[in-house]
């Protein structure tokens, strides 16, 4: 500003400048806010999907390591409905196919490694099951 000016003109110059700009700068300000606020709720979001992942995992292992191979199935098709393309999905098609495996049923042990292997977007799963 100009050092000759008034405090009562150099006044005006900064609410004519606040009147061409505040909008602006309140519509930028609410936009990082909300921008802020929802990051932090899509991480949570997300967070809580992983631990939903990790514990529907959890069961089909338990259920695995019990033989009950139609409660695993069943428990594998609500991860696969709820959490597809998660590592939690593949981890436990490869459980069941060595499942499988163990009792010398390798038909159903081909069908889980065929599913991770066309539908894994990891290439180590894919590697893994091939």
């Amino acid at each position: 500003m100009d050092d000759n000016l008034t405090d009562q003109q150099q006044a005006e110059i900064v609410k004519k400048w606040l009147k061409d700009n505040g909008m602006s700068i309140l519509l930028s300000i609410a936009l990082g806010i909300s921008g802020y606020f929802g990051l932090q709720f899509y991480q949570k979001d997300k967070l809580r999907g992983y631990e939903n992942a990790s514990r529907l995992y959890a069961e089909i292992e338990f259920a695995l390591k019990q033989q009950r191979i139609s409660q695993a199935q069943n428990l594998l098709q609500e991860m696969d409905n709820n959490f597809s393309d998660s590592p939690y999905q593949y981890q436990s098609h490869l459980a069941l196919a060595k499942l499988h495996m163990d009792t010398l049923d390798y038909d159903n042990a081909i069908i889980q490694l065929e599913f991770v292997m066309d539908n894994a977007s990891d290439e180590s799963f894919k590697h893994i099951a091939d």
